[in-house]
C-alpha cells in the first residue's frame, strides 16, 4: 500500500474536541431569536474581544434567569 503524502496532518485533539462539541449539540434545542443589527454588532465584538461565543454568553444568561 502506498503512502500518500498531502502535506495535512491529523491532529487527535483537536479532533476529539470538535467531536466532543458536537455530542453536546446533539443533546440541545434550537430557537430563532432576531436581534436588532446595533445589539448584535456591539455583542459580537465585545464576544470577540473578551475570547467568548455569542451562545455562550446566551446560555449564561439563561442559566441565571433559571436561578431566580
Amino acid at each position: 500500500m502506498a503512502f500518500i503524502n498531502s502535506g495535512k496532518g491529523f491532529d487527535k485533539e483537536l479532533n476529539h474536541e470538535k467531536m466532543k462539541e458536537r455530542m453536546d449539540n446533539m443533546d440541545a434545542s434550537s430557537y430563532r431569536l432576531l436581534v436588532p443589527k446595533e445589539i448584535y454588532k456591539k455583542v459580537k465584538i465585545k464576544a470577540a474581544q473578551e475570547g467568548i461565543t455569542i451562545r455562550s454568553i446566551l446560555i449564561n444568561a439563561l442559566h441565571e434567569y433559571l436561578k431566580c
